[in-house]
């Protein structure tokens, strides 16, 4: 007999095959001034490693 959470496995991924691809995400923070220049791809995965920096404590 089938575990039930094989089951269950299996109607997760029929609901996740339904939903189609994932989108990437978005930009990192919002930009309210739209003469600003972009930030750079590298900037965004530091500001994202900081951040998750600073949640962790020592």
């Amino acid at each position: 007999m089938a575990n039930p959470r094989d089951q269950e496995v299996q109607k997760l991924l029929k609901k996740l095959a339904k939903a189609g691809p994932v989108k990437p995400r978005g930009e990192f923070g919002k930009t309210y001034d739209k003469t600003a220049p972009k930030r750079a791809e590298e900037d965004f995965e530091n500001q994202a490693f900081f951040k998750e920096m600073k949640r962790r404590d020592f």
